[in-house]
């Protein structure tokens, strides 16, 4: 981790000069802000990446090698074991917006019936509140 900290502070540095000597090339007017762009954005990415990198080490996630478990029969019949991803949800609620209240129903019993007072309780889902129920319901 600290072998970590120190490349990060060499990459931290020489992405700042990078980054200063490119932007006054720019003002000076050799070369145009697109170029400049396409020189920096390689450098930013690679960044992120290492920023990315020395966080998951930060939180435990190293990916050295000598810190993997031992091979055993069951870790290796479950590293080569494929999983494939679930499929996207297409038809998914939107979650509320932050000063959107959230409106929770009660549990139901199968035998029990919903009521009307039950529905007509959630903020602006009255019958007479038409321009409420169109922003909440």
């Amino acid at each position: 981790r600290l072998k970590g900290m120190a490349a990060l502070r060499k990459n931290i540095g020489a992405t700042a000069e990078l980054t200063e000597f490119v932007m006054d090339a720019t003002k000076a007017g050799v070369i145009n802000v697109r170029e400049a762009e396409t020189i920096l954005h390689p450098i930013e990415e690679h960044m992120r990446k290492f920023y990315k990198r020395l966080q998951e080490s930060k939180d435990g996630f190293d990916k050295d090698e000598s810190s993997m478990s031992l091979d055993t029969p069951r870790s290796h019949a479950l590293s080569t074991l494929s999983i494939e991803p679930l499929p996207l949800e297409t038809h998914h609620m939107t979650p509320p917006l932050p000063d959107q209240p959230v409106a929770v129903l009660p549990v139901q019993e199968e035998d029990e019936q919903v009521s009307k007072k039950t529905a007509w309780a959630l903020p602006g889902c009255a019958p007479n509140a038409e321009a409420d129920r169109q922003e909440i319901c």
